[in-house]
């Protein structure tokens, strides 16, 4: 019980539930719009980028799973992250998405941005 009160007193719900608002009003901007939805199925299907993106994956796990929290590879692989999801919205002509993910991401979770 001491625990759910800890996550309530650090807001965990608001900082979770604000990321994923923002997450949620993208994939549904994606999925209604069909210029936006092939470009987003154009990147997710070709095999080149699914090999590098299974190296970005393992590389970043192992960059979590094998430093500290407050190391500078931790660090530099949160703002690499950060910058790969701003690519993709990018890619799919998503210009203010990212505006509201650097927004709650610096708000909500210190030193991610």
């Amino acid at each position: 019980m001491k625990l759910l009160v800890e996550q309530f007193d650090d807001n965990f719900f608001i900082k979770y539930g604000s990321l994923f608002l923002v997450f949620a009003i993208s994939i549904y901007e994606i999925l209604n719009n069909k210029e936006k939805f092939n470009k987003f199925k154009a990147i997710f299907t070709g095999k080149r980028w699914l090999k590098h993106f299974a190296i970005l994956v393992s590389f970043s796990v192992s960059m979590f799973l094998l430093y500290p929290r407050k190391s500078h590879e931790r660090e530099a692989t949160k703002k690499a992250l950060t910058a790969f999801i701003i690519a993709i919205f990018a890619s799919i002509d998503l210009t203010i998405a990212p505006f509201w993910i650097i927004w709650v991401l610096t708000y909500s979770f210190d030193n991610w941005v």
